[in-house]
């Protein structure tokens, strides 16, 4: 099979369960605390590989105790993360999560190490990356390394995956070195403002992008590329917890596409990894493994 890296974010997640959402200057008791490992770039490259996909990761930590608790998650995965540098001008990246009773989340990032991912980096890398037939990216680190990435990625003559989260304005160079881009419905309203799924879909390939899928939540998802226009109905889980839901999204993507799977195959693919992260497994969990996929998909006709 093909391989598959990562160019992203490492973060620690503090994770906070709640009743409800604090209103400004008001507080609220949590129900729990828990430090987990997180960032969209990592996320992704665990899911990947406990998809049973070789997969390579490249980033940056701070030199601290979060670090050695990645590398520890790494090992467990066996994910590949030697190219994984320390940044000792920063902490490693961190977010604090806020989940309330209803799954539904509120995220808010500190980037600290993922500041670090330079275009300079990337260079220096890249022979290692463009090693891989798939690039997996997403925005959390800074914007120039990303368009690094791709455009190397692309001129190589491999696949570029793009998760664009959290949304940003998306510079042309890099929609045009994008083989798949993965907004959810908020995403890209913001980043192609079209006046529905279909129009802004077609707006992104207009840009230059080569296919488009939309998440929808509970509505399942809309492909399009040049040739075709693909739905997928979501399938009806329990939500427990949407963290990392569309990081096991974009891993089962590139995973499915891996193995050799028809596009059609992968967004099935694809799907239900997103829907067994919901249930509470996350995208670090063991639960979401191509094994517990295939069972899914089994049991779940869609």
């Amino acid at each position: 099979m093909d391989k598959i890296c990562i160019v992203g974010s490492l973060n620690i997640d503090l994770t906070a369960k709640v009743d409800e959402f604090a209103l400004p200057g008001q507080t609220v008791h949590g129900k729990s605390l828990d430090y987990i490992c997180g960032g969209k770039g990592g996320n992704q490259a665990i899911a990947a590989s406990k998809m049973g996909i070789a997969t390579y990761m490249f980033g940056m930590m701070g030199n601290d105790i979060y670090a050695s608790m990645y590398e520890r998650n790494f090992e467990r995965a066996g994910t590949h993360y030697s190219y994984v540098e320390t940044c000792y001008d920063a902490s490693t990246g961190t977010a604090l999560i806020e989940v309330d009773k209803t799954g539904e989340n509120r995220i808010t990032i500190i980037d600290g190490a993922n500041g670090c991912v330079t275009p300079e980096y990337i260079m220096h890398n890249s022979i290692e990356i463009t090693k891989c037939k798939y690039l997996l990216l997403q925005l959390e680190i800074p914007m120039e390394s990303v368009v690094c990435a791709a455009k190397i990625m692309k001129e190589a003559g491999g696949i570029v995956i793009l998760d664009p989260a959290p949304a940003k304005p998306l510079p042309l160079e890099l929609l045009k070195n994008v083989d798949y881009i993965t907004p959810n419905e908020s995403e890209i309203d913001f980043i192609a403002k079209g006046a529905d799924i279909k129009s802004s879909c077609e707006s992104l390939l207009a840009l230059g992008a080569g296919a488009v899928i939309c998440t929808m939540g509970n509505k399942g998802l809309y492909y399009v590329d040049a040739q075709k226009t693909i739905t997928c109905p979501a399938y009806d889980v329990e939500l427990v917890d949407t963290i990392g839901a569309g990081d096991c999204f974009n891993a089962g993507l590139a995973s499915a596409l891996c193995r050799g799977y028809s596009v059609e195959e992968a967004l099935k693919y694809a799907n239900a990894a997103g829907a067994l992260a919901v249930q509470g497994a996350g995208a670090q969990n063991d639960e979401v493994s191509h094994h517990a996929i295939m069972n899914f998909l089994t049991s779940h006709p869609n």
